[in-house]
């Protein structure tokens, strides 16, 4: 019977409950038990005493049962193994491919021990190096970053390094320039796209064929004055410079966000062309 007891014992330690909770619920339950079975005449006297006793156990049990509950729940969350990661596996080893740039490289050598390599990219240099002899290391560059560096051992050169700039136009005639870490405006052709509008507005079509040949010539990058001419051209009955104009401008505006509407105009006006249609005054009267 004692091996009995300890065993309980040992099974309420192991799932992590402490024995005395379960004695205290059990002495108020008997005590609770004692209080209903006692003759009236001893109740009068000791019966309120024990049912606050038993009521008192039990509360202590139920709430030493219900912290150890909650602590073993705890301790079980925290003694959870962490989720296993996989390794990270190394790169594999594979050979350089040929960027969307353009860019490539080659290599080839031949029992002199020459050695040339070739890289094209935008701001990257083009490098050919040639030795003929162990001492004698020829080198030269060419692109965006040049080197010269000709004969003898352990010499060194600074590369000059100059990244063309990115020019565009916007609608107005702002000329947009920029480099890295800077970016510079010019308005030099404003003036010319608000005469060419003024005069489009006033159907004006010679003075706008004579502003819009004088602009696509000083500005041949500034798509508007090509779309101000194939207008003009259009309006003054030349269908073949009306649509040669109109094409150029739709090819220099492509993919420029900024332009959109007036492609779309340029597209209709180029399609009423092809198609045939003509404007009134270009109808020949009967």
């Amino acid at each position: 019977m004692l091996d009995s007891q300890m065993m309980g014992h040992d099974a309420f330690a192991m799932a992590g409950f402490n024995p005395a909770w379960f004695a205290a619920i059990g002495v108020g339950v008997l005590l609770v038990v004692a209080d209903f079975l006692i003759p009236e005449t001893v109740k009068r006297r000791a019966g309120w005493i024990l049912l606050l006793v038993g009521l008192l156990c039990l509360l202590i049990g139920v709430v030493g049962l219900g912290c150890d509950y909650l602590k073993n729940k705890g301790a079980a969350a925290i003694q959870q193994p962490p989720s296993q990661k996989p390794e990270p596996q190394p790169p594999s080893q594979s050979p350089p491919k040929k960027s969307s740039k353009g860019q490539s490289q080659t290599t080839s050598g031949n029992k002199n021990g020459q050695k040339r390599r070739e890289q094209n990219d935008f701001g990257a240099p083009n490098t050919k190096q040639q030795s003929s002899g162990n001492n004698s290391p020829n080198i030269s560059q060419s692109g965006p970053c040049s080197v010269a560096q000709i004969g003898g051992t352990g010499n060194s050169a600074e590369p000059n390094c100059t990244i063309a700039p990115t020019t565009y136009y916007d609608i107005g005639g702002v000329r947009h320039t920029e480099r890295p870490g800077e970016t510079s405006v010019d308005d030099q052709h404003v003036e010319g796209y608000r005469k060419m509008t003024e005069a489009a507005n006033k159907q004006d079509w010679s003075t706008l064929r004579d502003l819009s040949e004088t602009e696509t010539t000083s500005a041949p990058e500034w798509p508007t004055p090509y779309y101000y001419a194939g207008k003009a051209y259009t309006n003054l009955c030349d269908k073949e410079r009306g649509e040669k104009y109109l094409t150029e401008f739709l090819e220099k505006a492509k993919d420029r966000d900024d332009y959109s509407n007036t492609a779309k105009n340029a597209k209709d006006l180029l399609l009423r062309l092809t198609s045939g249609d003509t404007p009134p005054q270009c109808t020949s009267k009967p």
